[in-house]
């Protein structure tokens, strides 16, 4: 890695990646994965539906997700320091609107804000920030920073478990919103830098003194807006994003209860999550370090078939079957894991592959906007379906057939007519 390095300073895309690392672990580890330990116990406090916690977090993914093309703006005009602290900051606000909760206006209030949030100061932020700084180990960096997300979830889901069960639901939802405050925005005010050329520096760490010509043009290829979203590419990932956003909202908020439905505990079901989290950590460093290796398309389609494999595990020896042995949990935590590791590095770089660097924030925002009729019906759907039927089985048979569908998907993604139209 000598090229990372300008004499003998280590490239600052390393430092920054390591705090992204840390501002994922916490918005990321907390906004994406503790959610579904709080139903239940909104459930007996305010006898709700499991409906009603399934629209909140529908509409707290979609705002998420309307709000991506925003995000994408707000990063070329503002920065990315502005932009997500921005957006942690009204994380913040919204966990404190939670914690004091009344019923279902501030319910739903909070989840707004928390959407809104974590879409200024996550994904699109995070992504487009490995993508301008890394070219020939972006999908090293993309994968550690996602990783973030994982590392975050094993460590953050059993403690705000624990924190659930001995300090109550209250004071969960404010030690949330006060350590983002404490260690997030901190690390977003001191490191992030929008990108290498506000430091005199190209991505990977080459300086445009040392950089040839063909280094130059690359840091700064990529097709116009309106030339991606008017591609076939743009319309087959957008549908991409919609099935796996479907089906990881609908297990990410549904997993948990449905194991407590089969007479599993909170913590054990909280257990077995956590195990595909941890699987996923693995694959997020493993298929981000093939993706620079070999074709992104074939990579993204195993993805799509490892979701649809998990799920449909658990709807043969778990429901059909109804099997009490671990081994099912083991091999869906596998397979579930796997997918969603490959995922988090794998699709924002299909999205560089096929349009640029140069407008990745805008485009990768639109495309985002798709995610939120998955975010709508992943989880409603599930919960709609549970309400009336008692079981979670035409749910999960719905989501693996929408995993497997990104299969052949993501094999039909061609980067023809984009090549050759590098345009700003």
């Amino acid at each position: 890695m000598e090229n990372l390095r300008k004499g003998k300073t280590i490239f600052y895309g390393w430092k920054l990646l390591a705090a992204v690392f840390v501002i994922m672990f916490f918005c990321g580890g907390f906004g994406y994965f503790v959610l579904t330990l709080f139903v239940t116990e909104l459930e007996r406090e305010f006898g709700w539906d499991r409906t009603v916690m399934s629209n909140m977090a529908a509409m707290c993914g979609v705002l998420g997700a309307l709000f991506a093309p925003l995000v994408g703006t707000s990063m070329e005009r503002f920065g990315a320091r502005l932009t997500m602290a921005a957006g942690a900051l009204l994380y913040v606000v919204a966990q404190l609107v939670l914690a004091l909760m009344t019923g279902k206006l501030m319910l739903f209030a909070g989840g707004i804000m928390a959407g809104v949030g974590l879409a200024f100061c996550t994904i699109v932020p995070g992504q487009t920030l490995m993508t301008l700084w890394f070219d020939r180990y972006r999908g090293l960096a993309m994968g550690i920073m996602m990783m973030g997300y994982g590392v975050g979830a094993v460590v953050l889901m059993p403690l705000t478990s624990l924190l659930i069960t001995h300090a109550g639901w209250r004071w969960s939802f404010g030690v949330i919103g006060t350590t983002v405050f404490v260690i997030a925005v901190p690390a977003i005010s001191i490191f992030i830098r929008s990108k290498p050329s506000d430091m005199g520096l190209l991505p990977d760490g080459l300086s445009p003194e040392g950089a040839d010509e063909s280094s130059r043009d690359k840091a700064m290829s990529g097709v116009s807006v309106k030339r991606a979203v008017t591609s076939p590419a743009f319309k087959l990932l957008l549908l991409i994003y919609v099935l796996q956003i479907f089906g990881q909202t609908m297990m990410g908020l549904h997993f948990v209860p449905f194991m407590e439905g089969i007479g599993f505990t909170l913590q054990q079901g909280t257990s077995f999550w956590v195990l595909a989290i941890i699987v996923g950590i693995t694959g997020t460093v493993l298929f981000g370090w093939l993706g620079d290796r070999f074709s992104i398309k074939k990579l993204v389609a195993l993805v799509g078939l490892l979701f649809a494999v998990g799920v449909a595990i658990l709807v043969l020896c778990l429901i059909r079957f109804e099997m009490t042995s671990k081994v099912p949990l083991v091999c869906f935590a596998g397979c579930y894991g796997l997918g969603v590791g490959g995922a988090a590095p794998l699709m924002p770089m299909f999205v560089g592959w096929c349009f640029g660097q140069r407008h990745f924030s805008r485009i990768l925002g639109l495309l985002l906007v798709g995610l939120a009729l998955g975010t709508v019906s992943g989880p409603t759907s599930a919960g709609w379906i549970f309400a009336r039927t008692g079981s979670y089985e035409i749910a999960f048979i719905i989501c693996s057939a929408a995993f497997a569908l990104t299969f052949i998907l993501a094999l039909m993604v061609s980067r023809k007519g984009l090549e050759e139209s590098n345009e700003g």
